[in-house]
């Protein structure tokens, strides 16, 4: 099963995303579309180069958002069409919890996240019975219209490198947020750096509540091999 890097983009709809009409005499505005979706990845990562990130799922205080686990994830990349593209491999966990990934086809962005937010996706679908494709249009308005965009000192392996926040909190004027189980408050944050391979640093979802989350789920950037 092969998957295009576009059609699994469209699937989220983030294709739709329209940059903001930029004035010639104002410094260029950043959107979580050129960040996330269009500035390549791979200045970090040769082809030959396997990246794996830890993962975890964490759930508090009841059994209904059902099982907590660790995990890893793994990312590796051949030679793509052209010199800022890779043809990519995704492992999304391991035993029983591994995912269908498929191969992406010479993409130049990093599918990893797109797969953290799909299985996220997946996972709110049948927790609440609902179409996936509502969250899917709600995550696609928030990174349209609601995304705060943040440059911050990120933590990878222990240093701190100059990298960039995107947030956004695509439920909290949902019309059904009442039946969410208090996950209405869910917080998606990506950091991303220049300096990591394939960028993606942090990937962090969690649902607070009373100041505790009721649900946590982050994949972080562990290492790479390089050829």
């Amino acid at each position: 099963m092969k998957f295009t890097t576009a059609a699994f983009v469209s699937s989220l709809a983030v294709l739709s995303l329209v940059s903001l009409r930029l004035n010639a005499e104002e410094p260029p505005k950043r959107d979580t579309a050129t960040l996330l979706f269009e500035t390549p990845d791979w200045s970090k990562a040769p082809v030959g180069t396997t990246i794996t990130y830890d993962y975890s799922r964490q759930t508090y205080g009841s059994t209904e958002y059902g099982e907590h686990f660790d995990d890893t994830a793994s990312v590796s990349v051949t030679k793509g069409e052209t010199a800022e593209s890779r043809k990519v491999d995704i492992q999304l966990f391991t035993g029983p919890h591994r995912r269908p990934t498929g191969t992406f086809e010479s993409t130049t962005t990093n599918p990893i996240l797109l797969l953290i937010f799909e299985n996220n996706i997946q996972y709110l679908a049948g927790l609440f019975h609902a179409n996936p494709q509502h969250f899917k249009s709600a995550i696609r308005k928030a990174w349209r219209e609601e995304s705060v965009i943040e440059d911050v000192s990120v933590n990878v392996g222990g240093k701190t490198v100059p990298g960039t926040r995107v947030t956004i909190h695509p439920y909290v004027n949902d019309e059904h947020k009442d039946l969410m189980k208090g996950l209405d408050g869910m917080t998606y944050t990506v950091e991303i750096a220049d300096s990591v391979p394939g960028e993606i640093a942090t990937i962090d979802i969690h649902a607070p509540a009373d100041g505790a989350p009721k649900f946590s789920e982050t994949l972080r950037f562990k290492a790479a091999a390089t050829p």
